[in-house]
């Protein structure tokens, strides 16, 4: 006999799904892993039957440590949302003090929570998904279209572009982080390419849209069988180098071209930009401006939809075409695409706000040394995930202007848990523990 569900809570613990992809990091060195493992050894000791039905990812990690195995997965992203590829779910306390699950799109609809229908198409879900990943190789050289775009790939091709939403997105390095993105401003070919590309007038230097182009256009439109040819040249030429790659380009090509031989997408890194985000530091990704992730962990918010257009470094689905004509070929993107470690907005609070036409979410980070407290009260539904540290999170309420502390709301969380909290929540905490505090909150703008 269930009871139903005790919602009073502004503040719930969440379970989210762990995404394994090729690309991830192998479990023992993958941050993912060690957030998913941390939340189910402290929460679910009893591996809880609801729990295991549930998720799938919950059963495995208790299963492989009840054998003592080792779990080789790679496990490459969590996913906080609403998103039906891997919905949340809310832990709640039942009457009877036992857990009960619920989707978090049940929980926004019982306590009609999300209701800005024109952010969000999908009406009550949430406008973002919020996701960390832990990155072991190249993923797929693509870009993400536009509303328009979108619409038009939706209902063009249904099977791989599920659903008619753009999907701008940021990323905040928690380590040090790697990346291809966006075009250079000037772009140096070594000779097999230049030849290949009829660059010969050009010296091989791209400074020009135009030029890039058409140049770009026809790399990822050549046939296999000649870029395998082009690949096995570039590569003759590096390694006869005594001194091995001689610049970052050919080391990185020889690098991806280990990952995913003979595939077009090793010839990226003369063309876009190799960045390294240090912790702290963001990038936001416009649509239709080219990225690879390459390795490291991060953080990432987007708006709520999974369309992504791809064209190399993949086994899956790529639609080249697509691709070379929606990039926009701005060759100095970058500097607007860097945006710096965040604004501070409060004590020990910063925020990364994407461009101004985005609005469906922003990220909010808080990072507490030892003996210090803060506190924030966010206007919308967000998500935390704590990813150092452990504190108790307080509710304020607001009793003739002085401000108590509702205890029965209180909330001890430590690395690995995540939570929703209401809209307008006011939350204190102080950091009573040996190690800094590091939470990052997603909400909409």
């Amino acid at each position: 006999h269930m009871h139903s569900p005790t919602l009073t809570s502004p503040i719930n613990l969440l379970s989210n799904k762990s995404q394994t992809y090729a690309w991830g990091k192998p479990a023992n060195e993958s941050l993912v892993y060690q957030l998913a493992e941390s939340f189910v050894m402290s929460r679910t000791l009893d591996a809880d039957v609801v729990m295991r039905k549930n998720y799938s990812y919950i059963d495995q990690i208790c299963t492989v440590k009840s054998n003592g195995d080792q779990d080789l997965s790679p496990y490459a992203e969590l996913w906080m949302g609403t998103h039906p590829n891997g919905p949340s779910q809310v832990l709640h306390q039942r009457e009877d003090s036992d857990q009960g699950t619920l989707s978090l799109s049940q929980y926004l609809r019982q306590k009609k929570l999300v209701q800005n229908a024109d952010a969000v198409p999908q009406g009550e879900e949430l406008p973002f998904l919020f996701k960390v990943l832990s990155v072991n190789q190249a993923l797929s050289i693509q870009a993400h279209p536009n509303k328009i775009r979108a619409k038009q790939l939706h209902a063009n091709d249904p099977e791989h572009y599920k659903d008619p939403n753009h999907k701008p997105e940021m990323t905040v390095a928690l380590t040090d982080f790697e990346m291809l993105c966006a075009f250079k401003k000037r772009i140096e070919l070594p000779q097999e390419l230049t030849d290949a590309l009829e660059l010969e007038e050009h010296r091989g230097v791209i400074e020009d849209r135009v030029v890039l182009r058409n140049a770009f256009s026809k790399l990822m439109r050549m046939d296999a069988q000649r870029v395998r040819k082009l690949v096995d040249a570039a590569v003759d030429r590096i390694t006869r180098h005594k001194g091995g790659p001689q610049n970052k380009e050919e080391e990185l090509l020889m690098r991806l071209n280990g990952l995913y031989p003979n595939d077009v997408g090793v010839f990226c890194p003369y063309f876009m930009n190799y960045v390294i985000l240090k912790p702290g530091e963001c990038a936001y990704l416009a649509p239709n401006e080219p990225h690879s992730y390459l390795y490291g962990d991060c953080i990432e918010c987007m708006a709520c939809s999974d369309n992504v257009v791809r064209a190399g470094l993949t086994p899956k689905f790529r639609d080249v075409d697509t691709l070379v004509e929606m990039l926009s070929y701005k060759m100095d993107k970058l500097k607007n695409l860097l945006h710096g470690t965040g604004r501070v907005i409060g004590n020990h609070i910063k925020v990364y706000l994407p461009p101004a036409e985005v609005k469906e979410f922003k990220i909010v980070k808080v990072d507490l040394p030892p003996g210090e407290e803060t506190q924030w009260q966010l206007e919308h539904v967000s998500i935390a995930i704590v990813m150092s540290g452990a504190a108790r999170l307080n509710v304020l309420s607001k009793k003739e202007q002085k401000e108590e502390i509702l205890h029965e709301h209180a909330l001890d969380v430590s690395q690995g848990d995540s939570l929703v909290i209401d809209p307008n929540t006011n939350i204190r905490v102080d950091n009573e523990g040996k190690e800094n505090l590091l939470i990052f909150i997603a909400t909409q703008k």
